[in-house]
């Protein structure tokens, strides 16, 4: 959207070349030798491949921008919630059934909500501002 708005669209197209390219051949490389789970960690590349190039191409539009901070800062709710969640998968003890399933995403889902309020209560105020402001209607 930001490099739209300049009128400057080249980089879209590069960063899809880019990325599709990488997918494309880790793809074929990947899935001859490990077959199906070859072919997800062709994706797992591609998307990797895919931010970085994002990244860069966000660093170049915005003076100041911080790639891996910001990228941290993304992640972080994740990363809280992860712990928690391998643990309980841990003391579970390979016990797989829906609910066990169901509880362990809850957790997830709970702690990730939490730790993004907050990590972002800023943020999180302005968006719910916008939904919560009473709409004009159109004449």
């Amino acid at each position: 959207a930001f490099v739209k708005a300049r009128g400057s669209t080249w980089p879209i197209a590069v960063t899809a070349v880019i990325g599709s390219g990488v997918t494309i051949a880790a793809a074929v490389l990947l899935t001859y030798g490990d077959g199906l789970i070859g072919l997800g960690y062709a994706f797992a590349i591609g998307e990797v491949v895919g931010l970085l190039t994002r990244g860069i191409v966000l660093a170049r539009v915005f003076e100041g921008f911080r790639f891996l901070r910001h990228l941290l800062r993304a992640f972080a709710p994740t990363l809280v919630a992860v712990g928690p969640v391998l643990g309980l998968r841990a003391l579970s003890g390979g016990v797989h059934s829906l609910p066990a399933a169901l509880a362990i995403f809850a957790v997830y889902v709970s702690l990730t909500v939490a730790a993004t309020v907050a990590f972002e209560r800023p943020l999180v105020a302005e968006a719910a501002s916008y939904l919560l402001r009473p709409h004009t209607q159109a004449a």
